[in-house]
């Protein structure tokens, strides 16, 4: 399991993070999937890529999010999640060129 304040950044590979841990999950690249399965809920996770899909896995348990999601050529879901605009817990996923889902550990 990886705990602490989690940054990664790549410039044309896929970024791929299992049974992580944190409050921060920032992960950044241009070219390259994005996956994200998370142990614990973060309080903010910033997802970007320009061609890529981005997968997140939230744990059970998660809370409602504030969620923005946006990608120019792909669609979003997030239908499984709990959201509220209000929320103090924060997700930003962005992709130009792919698909972004968000979702519960089953």
């Amino acid at each position: 399991m990886v705990t602490g304040s989690l940054r990664f950044t790549s410039s044309n590979d896929r970024i791929e993070i299992a049974e992580a841990s944190s409050e921060v999950v920032e992960v950044d690249t241009n070219n390259g999937e994005i996956v994200i399965e998370l142990a614990s809920s973060p309080d903010h996770l910033v997802a970007t890529t320009s061609n890529g899909s981005i997968d997140i896995v939230l744990p059970a348990g998660a809370p409602a999010y504030a969620i923005d999601a946006s990608t120019s050529n792909g669609s979003s879901d997030f239908s499984a999640i709990a959201t509220d605009p209000d929320s103090p817990f924060t997700i930003d996923a962005r992709t130009d060129n792919d698909d972004i889902s968000i979702r519960r550990s089953s």
